[in-house]
This record gives C-alpha cells, sequence and structure tokens, in this order.
C-alpha cells in the first residue's frame, strides 16, 4: 500500500499523520506545498515515512512522478497542488478530499462569497482594489483552479470535513459529486482540546483565530466598544492569514478598545496557546462558516462561554448535539459573563467532545478509511 497526502506544512497534517503512521507504518508519502518563512519545514515530523516539497513551480511540476503508484491521495485541503495530484493518480487509486473549509465554501469566483458581514465586506472590498486583483491574468489563473477543483469533486471517492454537517454544504457547491462521506479528524481531546489548563481562570475576551476575513472582526469589535470592558483584554489571534488584513484589524482594534486590544502575530506552542485560551472566560467566533474548530473545542474543555454565529453550521453541530453554547445576538444585550460555565454544563461540553473527537473515535476513523483501501 502506498498512501499519498498532499498539503501544507501544518500542525494538523502532523497530528493526523501519526494516527496513519500507528495504523500503516511507513505506508505514507508526504507532499508538502509550502515553508515556513525561515526556510525547511516547521513541523517536520510527518511519521516515518518520506516527506517531499513541492513548494513552488518545479515542485508542482513534480507531482506527477510521486503519485504516479499510489493507491490512495488524501487531499489536505484542496488547493492547486492537489488538484494535479488527483488527477495525475492512477485511474485506480482511491481519491479522498479532506476539506478544511476554504475549499468548498462560497462560490466559483469568490471563496468568501456569503461570508462577510457588511462592514468586514467593506473593508475587503477595499483591499482588493488596492490589489488590484481583477487583473486578466489573475482572472484567468482563478477561472482554471476553480476548473480544476470542480473536475477532482467528479474524482473524489470520499469526501471528509471537519464536522459531518459541511457534507451537504459540500455536495451543493459540488453537485458532479457521486462519492461517499468518511470522517477523518485534526485533533482529539488528549491531544488537542485537553492541552494546557483544565479550566478557565481569566475575565479575558478571546474574539477569532486568524488574520482572515471570514472571522468578521469589525462587527464584534464595534459591539465590544460599547461593552464596559473594565481591566479585561481582547485578545486576537492574527499569526496566520493575510498580512493586510491583519493590519487593519490591529488599527481598527486599538481604535476602538485602546489598550484592552491585545493581538497575537507571532507563532506559539500548543500548550502556551492554551494558556492565553484559558485567560478568557469568553470566547467569540463570528464566521459565518466552520472555522477555528481547535480554538472553540479548547475553550468548552476549559469551561467558557463560547458565542457563535447562528448561521454558522459548526453552531447548529452543538446545539444539536445538546451542548452549550450562545448566540453572537445575545451580545447585543446583556452584560458579559463574570465567570465560566456552571460545572455540569462543562460536563455536558466535554461530553460531546469525547463523542466526536474523542481518541478511540478519531483512531476508529482514520482504521475505516484505510479498510476501504483493503477493500477496494
Amino acid at each position: 500500500m502506498k498512501i499519498i497526502h498532499i498539503g501544507p506544512d501544518s500542525q494538523f497534517i502532523q497530528f493526523l499523520s501519526r494516527k496513519f503512521e500507528e495504523l500503516a507504518p511507513g505506508k505514507n508519502y508526504y507532499l508538502v506545498t509550502s515553508h515556513s518563512a525561515a526556510g525547511g519545514f516547521r513541523y517536520p515530523n510527518f511519521g516515518e515515512g518520506k516527506t517531499i516539497s513541492v513548494q513552488g513551480k518545479r515542485g508542482l511540476a513534480s507531482i506527477p512522478l510521486h503519485v504516479r503508484s499510489c493507491d490512495m491521495v488524501i487531499a489536505h485541503g484542496m488547493g492547486p497542488h492537489a488538484v494535479v495530484a488527483f488527477i495525475a493518480s492512477p485511474r485506480t487509486a482511491i481519491r479522498v478530499w479532506s476539506g478544511w473549509g476554504y475549499d468548498y465554501y462560497g462560490d466559483d469566483s469568490d471563496p468568501s462569497a456569503g461570508l462577510l458581514k457588511p462592514e468586514t465586506a467593506a473593508l475587503t472590498r477595499t483591499n482588493t482594489a488596492k490589489k488590484n486583483t481583477t487583473s486578466q491574468l489573475k482572472n484567468l489563473a482563478r477561472k482554471l483552479i476553480s476548473f480544476g477543483v470542480k473536475l477532482t469533486a467528479r474524482q473524489t471517492d470520499y469526501f471528509s470535513a471537519p464536522i459531518s454537517s459541511d457534507f451537504e454544504i459540500f455536495k451543493r457547491r459540488f453537485d458532479g459529486f457521486s462519492g461517499e462521506y468518511a470522517q477523518l479528524n485534526y485533533g482529539n481531546v488528549p491531544d488537542t482540546f485537553s492541552q494546557g489548563p483544565a479550566m478557565c481562570h481569566g475575565q479575558n475576551i478571546l474574539l477569532g483565530n486568524s488574520a482572515s476575513e471570514t472571522n468578521n472582526h469589525v462587527e464584534i469589535l464595534g459591539i465590544l466598544s460599547r461593552h464596559d470592558l473594565g481591566s479585561r483584554k481582547v485578545i486576537v489571534p492574527l499569526s496566520y492569514g493575510d498580512h493586510e488584513y491583519r493590519s487593519n484589524i490591529i488599527e481598527i482594534g486599538k481604535r476602538m478598545l485602546g489598550n484592552a486590544f491585545v493581538p497575537l502575530v507571532d507563532y506559539m506552542p500548543l500548550h502556551e496557546y492554551s494558556s492565553i485560551v484559558a485567560s478568557c472566560n469568553v470566547v467569540i467566533m463570528n464566521h459565518l462558516r466552520q472555522q477555528a474548530l481547535g480554538n472553540i473545542g479548547t475553550a468548552l474543555y476549559q469551561g467558557a462561554h463560547v458565542f457563535l454565529d447562528p448561521s454558522n453550521p459548526v453552531y447548529q453541530f452543538f446545539i444539536e448535539k445538546k451542548a452549550i453554547v450562545q448566540s453572537t445576538q445575545n451580545l447585543l444585550s446583556g452584560a458579559l459573563p463574570l465567570a465560566g460555565l456552571h460545572a455540569d454544563d462543562i460536563l455536558r461540553n466535554r461530553s460531546v467532545l469525547e463523542s466526536f473527537w474523542g481518541q478511540e473515535q478519531v483512531h476508529a476513523n482514520v482504521a475505516a478509511l484505510l479498510s476501504k483501501v483493503c477493500d477496494r
């Protein structure tokens, strides 16, 4: 058996690679599409299989050689490199699209279509005009990539998403898909959500998870500016994403909240980041799509009040599982909570996390996918 994984230099792939190595040791090969700014790999331990850089045009051209004899190819997020891997892999190979959200939300012309609130959309339009992204060459490239992604959807045997409810969103976007759903997870309770302090211990506020416009930061910053924050800090992770958008949010955040606004712009180990999250008894994720599940899961495990937009599939996912989450609409009226969740509510949320991200369940999901390769 030969399994090709293709995706960015990411801690999420590093996590999942360990599960594949446990069940199929030495059978996994990793085509990495990006490097850290310092060169080399930020997360080099992709199991004991071979790890190969396919960054840039030369790397892109080498992909057909790497996938020509594989039994399975797994795209961790469907980018241009993964499209080439799907098209170039043998006809008999099983193709798995493990979606990350950006690759199946939106529409053909704009991955953020329908996902931005009014003030954020206005900010994004300004940035887009500055970048002159309406050039004919870039539009042509976007159309070619969109065509390639549609083609891979038709070839995909199994689709996975961070939450199973995203499957319906994927099928609406790619009606040519005729495969099945197979759950893969990029984290579990012991290795992801329970890292750091067991309970939240402060009154700070965590807002968003990245420097991407789908966080809809501006709207929440405006709401928080009308609250009496006292000594509370509003911690805003901005370590990855769009640099210009990051600069915009830092400027807006400081103007609206002053010294209460604390941007996080540097990468840090998971346990250190989890400790910062634990200082927040309020966590606000203003996305309209599935995003930030690592932050949300950690906050729920630690007993924080988690606020999500009610139209976000993640909100519906947790509500259906009887978890204790709140609507961002509640931020418009009433004071911010001063303490974490009640002990019974924390236990309920941890039970929900275990049911979907428990160590045994995550392991079983990988085993189920590998059994399909053996059956084929």
